[in-house]
């Protein structure tokens, strides 16, 4: 059978940036932060939690916009900021903080987020794949954990909770997770980030995201 070699690590000659979405934070002009985030954000070795600390705990939402950017996504998709900037914060108020959930927290997305952004910017993913795929990854990073409480599905199937009842005992809280990050994508008027594509790229990244977080069961 045929093989496929996978790219190695190569880093852009460039990195496009646009850090207006950062004007108004008072840490906007931080010079770690800038230098995190242009010379770093590519990287295994990224320090997130440096990153929370510099930013006031804000780290989802300044590592997602910043993918965003740095991936060309608002771009190809003519996407406004300031919603993005809404659903990235608010997607970022719906996870626990590391103190209450050790794992299952903010940190762990954007961690995840900024691992997304490493596959694709460094080892060829970008190149492999379409770009209503990428926002998928990207957006799907983003919540593929929002509203964790630090228990399995196993937990909540013995239990018979209302998320268990909810989801059929099948892949509860992944379920839980995907419909918490579309209300905010698609009911909420002001961090409804996918209403601003066409019906057909909105039902392709919608798909596409439900796949990626229900994967991750």
């Amino acid at each position: 059978h045929d093989s496929f070699d996978f790219p190695g690590p190569s880093r852009p000659t460039s990195i496009p940036r646009s850090t207006s979405y950062l004007s108004s934070d008072p840490w906007a002009s931080c010079e770690e932060v800038n230098r995190l985030l242009s010379e770093g954000l590519d990287s295994w070795g990224f320090n997130v939690f440096g990153m929370s600390d510099l930013t006031g705990g804000k780290v989802l939402m300044v590592i997602g916009m910043e993918v965003m950017s740095q991936e060309g996504l608002f771009n190809s998709f003519c996407l406004d900021t300031a919603t993005a900037r809404r659903f990235f914060e608010r997607a970022e108020a719906g996870y626990a903080t590391a103190d209450t959930v050790q794992y299952h927290s903010n940190l762990h997305a954007a961690d995840v987020l900024q691992s997304v952004h490493v596959l694709l910017s460094r080892y060829g993913l970008r190149r492999l794949s379409i770009p209503t795929s990428q926002l998928a990854l990207v957006l799907g990073a983003a919540i593929h954990d929002m509203g964790h409480d630090g228990r399995n599905n196993t937990f909540h199937v013995a239990k018979l909770d209302e998320l268990a009842i909810i989801y059929n005992d099948q892949s509860v809280l992944e379920q839980f997770h995907a419909a918490q990050g579309f209300r905010l994508l698609l009911q909420e008027s002001d961090s409804c980030l996918l209403r601003q594509l066409p019906n057909d790229l909105l039902t392709e990244v919608r798909q596409g995201i439900v796949a990626s977080v229900l994967g991750t069961d």
